[in-house]
């Protein structure tokens, strides 16, 4: 398990900030991924033959060709909760972009990417999602996060209370237990 790490400023053909292969598993915890940036895939993370868990964390401003935030390969199944995704670019989805892979994301925001936020087929689920996806509960709607770099979102955001409390973890991303139902990201 990987808590509280700030992955910035990387480089990398595959994976700019972290790079899982061949039935990797991790759990990544309250991460903050910004500006990291991948020639080909995977600006944030790169996923490939792997299944990694990824709570309360931040993807900001990574880019890539392919999957500015996240690119998933070759039978890759990440799960996503309570996640915000901002600021990310590519070519080829600028949240996260999937290629023989099946992503699951829940009570997360994928905002600001440019181009699609989500490219090929993922699980998506109380989730705000810029020029939207299908399934159960998701908004397309300004998050209205604080700004300035805090991506906090204002009392009055639509993604407030709007959560699976059933798929939400126990804390926020500052480590606060939650309390009432959960808001996405």
């Amino acid at each position: 398990t990987v808590r509280n790490t700030k992955f910035k400023g990387n480089e990398a053909i595959r994976g700019g900030g972290i790079a899982n292969r061949k039935d990797a598993m991790p759990t990544l915890e309250g991460c903050v991924f910004d500006d990291n940036h991948a020639l080909y895939f995977g600006g944030g993370m790169y996923n490939s033959q792997s299944s990694p868990l990824i709570h309360n964390s931040l993807f900001l401003c990574n880019t890539s060709n392919a999957g500015g935030g996240m690119a998933n390969q070759d039978q890759s199944s990440p799960e996503m909760t309570n996640c915000t995704m901002h600021g990310n670019h590519a070519d080829f989805g600028g949240g996260i972009y999937n290629d023989g892979s099946y992503p699951v994301v829940v009570n997360s925001i994928i905002w600001g990417t440019g181009t699609s936020s989500i490219s090929g087929t993922a699980s998506v689920s109380y989730s705000n999602v810029r020029g939207g996806y299908s399934g159960t509960a998701n908004l397309d709607t300004n998050p209205l996060f604080l700004g300035g770099g805090d991506y906090h979102l204002q009392p009055e955001s639509p993604c407030v209370n709007q959560g699976n409390d059933a798929r939400a973890t126990l804390t926020d991303l500052e480590g606060r237990l939650r309390q009432g139902q959960v808001d996405l990201g």
